[in-house]
C-alpha cells in the first residue's frame, strides 16, 4: 500500500502474539482491506525481543521507536508526519 493519505497504525501486539504473526495471509489481508499502513512492534519479552515484559519496560521500549519512526517512514517512501494520521 503506497496510498499517502492512508493512516498509519503502530500496534504493540498482545501477549500471545509476535509481530511476525501479522504476516500470515489471513491477518495481513484484513489490514490491506482496511487501507492502512501497519507497523506491528515486538516489545521486551515477546517475539524476537528478550527480557521481561512490564509496563515500565513497555514505555521505555516505545521511546526509541518514536524517535526512529520519522526516519523509518521516509526510508519506506511514506510521509512524515503521516498524511492520513497516526494511530497508536
Amino acid at each position: 500500500l503506497k496510498d499517502m493519505s492512508a493512516p498509519l497504525i503502530v500496534h504493540f501486539h498482545g501477549s500471545s502474539e509476535t509481530a511476525a504473526d501479522y504476516r500470515a495471509p489471513e491477518i495481513a489481508q484484513k489490514y490491506r482491506d482496511m487501507q492502512v499502513h501497519l507497523l506491528v512492534v515486538d516489545y521486551r519479552g515477546y517475539g524476537w525481543s528478550n527480557g521481561e515484559p512490564s509496563l515500565a519496560t513497555f514505555m521505555s521500549d516505545a521511546e526509541p521507536l518514536a524517535e526512529k519512526l520519522p526516519e523509518l517512514l521516509i526510508q519506506h517512501g511514506l510521509a512524515w508526519p503521516p498524511l492520513g494520521g497516526l494511530i497508536l
